[in-house]
């Protein structure tokens, strides 16, 4: 298990950047639970792992 220490979740305006696209899609991506988040009362944050595994999972096939 990872120390918390070692932790670092990304908020939606660095995901956004990441993706090249706009927070307010980030936002919806997690609300339609398409982008894992995690909500600490009104603040939404991710995990650079699971951006991560998002990106891959929408690898186009023809881009092979």
């Amino acid at each position: 298990m990872t120390p918390l220490t070692q932790l670092s979740l990304i908020r939606p305006e660095e995901v956004a950047k990441i993706l090249g696209c706009s927070v307010v899609y980030i936002y919806k991506l997690a609300q339609r639970g398409e982008l894992p988040s995690y909500a600490f009362g009104r603040s939404v944050r991710f995990h650079p792992h699971e951006v991560s595994d998002f990106i891959k999972s929408h690898r186009r096939k023809d881009a092979e």
